[in-house]
């Protein structure tokens, strides 16, 4: 395959999810006011929180139907019930009809998931361009991240809330289409890697320690909002989000030149950065050198895990549906278990903070250099 023909997949993918991500990020951006509309109780807002863990928890599930369905199927299948979803919302009358929505949306992610990743794989490795091809799609799916939710506070001001949602809908349809192109442009799907011939225990540990370190914004913003406003937080959130599109096309490129254990370590390197930003937070330090060091540590940890950290499944496992189900699952406990740390060190002060960001750092790091050190890429 020529490396042309991979790149124009990754473009085609990066697309889609850019169209999603402005679909899912645009309704997500409202999430507060619609719940506030319809006056539902704060559990309706826990509820839509564990949708975040179901789009982990269901990623075994989505390579259950790319191996009995096939790929492109279990793809389309994900983002159908998702982009279906958030336009659904402006026709919903109840909070339980707008929980529900919203967890249907997280349930297509993880379906989608393990197949999308194997796709982007199995191309990247033909060409010898793995850790690009996750990166161009990181970068493109950012895009739609951002114009989501301007897209959405634009209608909302004129045309009210209901038909900002609806609205979503064309973007919803033009995402599914473009699949669709993929789909048909692109029918031959990745054939059988190590990873099925092997075991899943290296990758387990991988899966579960590297992620660890990524800070979970909710604790970080919540620290950064003891010394600024929330302008200012959302303005860190903003650059977060540019550097992380930065940081994954060059630890994308990390990646493929062989610089596997410096483009991983970012992650850890990010998550004790980001820590550190909150705990000078919260101890009084100059407001902008806590915002610098929380938003280079957020954009930094996630650029580099949604490139590099994605596209090391596939060097060192193969990257099948079996191993982008198992990643996705364990990351999402990593990320679990990453807040609650955090979390209960915010509430003991600046000091407790940089000591849960340095245990949490070290043991992403630790997992980095055991994984490299064990696995040769292919």
């Amino acid at each position: 395959m020529h490396a042309s023909a991979a790149v124009r997949l990754a473009v085609l993918l990066g697309l889609v999810s850019l169209l999603a991500d402005t679909v899912y990020e645009g309704g997500r951006s409202v999430q507060g006011p619609l719940l506030e509309v319809l006056e539902a109780p704060a559990l309706a807002a826990g509820a839509i929180a564990v949708g975040e863990a179901l789009a982990y928890a269901s990623r075994p599930l989505g390579a259950l139907l790319a191996r009995s369905l096939g790929v492109w199927p279990s793809i389309a299948l994900g983002y159908a019930l998702s982009l279906t979803s958030i336009p659904l919302l402006a026709f919903a009358s109840t909070w339980e009809w707008v929980v529900a929505l919203y967890l249907a949306e997280r349930l297509g992610k993880g379906l989608r998931a393990p197949g999308r990743d194997a796709v982007l794989a199995g191309y990247g490795r033909a060409v010898g361009a793995t850790g690009r091809l996750f990166a161009l799609h990181e970068v493109l799916d950012q895009v739609g991240a951002l114009a989501g939710p301007l897209a959405v506070a634009a209608l909302i001001a004129g045309y009210g809330w209901r038909t900002s949602l609806a609205a979503l809908s064309i973007p919803a349809a033009a995402s599914l289409a473009l699949l669709a192109y993929a789909a048909h442009s692109y029918p031959q799907t990745p054939g059988p890697t190590r990873e099925e011939k092997g075991g899943f225990g290296g990758l387990g540990v991988y899966s579960l320690l590297h992620p660890i370190a990524a800070p979970q914004w909710s604790v970080v913003s919540l620290a950064l909002a003891y010394s600024m406003g929330a302008e200012a937080v959302a303005l860190v959130y903003a650059a977060a989000m540019g550097l992380d599109a930065l940081i994954a096309w060059v630890t994308g490129v990390m990646i493929d030149k062989g610089r596997g254990l410096h483009a991983l370590l970012i992650v850890p390197l990010g998550g004790l950065m980001a820590t550190a930003g909150a705990a000078l937070s919260l101890s009084g330090a100059p407001w902008h050198l806590a915002a610098v060091l929380a938003g280079l540590g957020v954009g930094a940890a996630y650029g580099a895990l949604e490139s590099a950290g994605r596209a090391w499944v596939a060097l060192a496992w193969g990257g099948g549906v079996g191993g982008y189900a198992v990643y996705g699952a364990l990351r999402g406990v990593a990320f679990a278990v990453n807040g609650a740390i955090l979390a209960g060190a915010l509430s003991l002060g600046a000091s407790a903070l940089i000591a849960g960001g340095l245990a949490l750092s070290l043991a992403s790091t630790i997992a980095v250099v055991a994984t490299v050190g064990r696995q040769r890429p292919y």
